[in-house]
């Protein structure tokens, strides 16, 4: 999935292995409510619209130099959510997104693929609020620990989206 996605370099490929491109990963919830509205996810949904969200990612973008986005959502491909992140991307970076698995027996196998994906991005832009207080995703911190402790990333290649500014005086991990 990651050479059609365009994540391995073109005609690089050696002895099976090929050379990954640089690229950001990005965790985006949109409109999952499984455990319920909590006050915060509200707050964070609305933080996370398109035109909102795409100016972090942007931000995160020209901070580490990268122009390729692995989007990692449950806004599938295609869909009105996935296409207007595109749209406020254009001129910055190229999204891309994994193929949707068919069928509700595939959702996990859906996630995994995904997550193993932005475990091995440059950067990991994670949804939620950080490592200490607040509301942060249970995928985004299984990908933090997958990338730390499986590959190797150091902490600071990981951000959460909410962390800095109004909501909590912290870091970009919200420590």
């Amino acid at each position: 999935i990651s050479n059609k996605l365009g994540l391995l370099a073109q005609g690089t490929r050696r002895h099976g292995l090929g050379v990954r491109e640089r690229f950001m990963a990005v965790h985006w919830r949109k409109g999952d409510w499984f455990l319920g509205p909590h006050p915060r996810k509200l707050e964070q949904a609305e933080l996370a619209e398109a035109p909102a969200f795409a100016q972090i990612i942007r931000s995160l973008l020209q901070q580490q130099g990268l122009e390729k986005v692995f989007l990692m959502s449950n806004a599938g491909p295609g869909s009105e959510a996935a296409q207007a992140l595109a749209r406020e991307l254009r001129g910055t970076a190229e999204l891309v997104q994994a193929p949707t698995l068919r069928g509700d027996r595939n959702n996990l196998r859906q996630l995994c693929i995904e997550m193993a994906i932005a475990s091995a991005a440059d950067f990991f832009l994670a949804f939620g609020d950080g490592l200490v207080e607040g509301h942060a995703s249970m995928p985004s911190l299984l990908v933090i620990q997958m990338r730390i402790y499986a590959e190797g990333w150091p902490i600071q290649s990981n951000a959460f989206t909410f962390a800095p500014g109004e909501y909590f005086a912290q870091d970009a991990l919200g420590l």
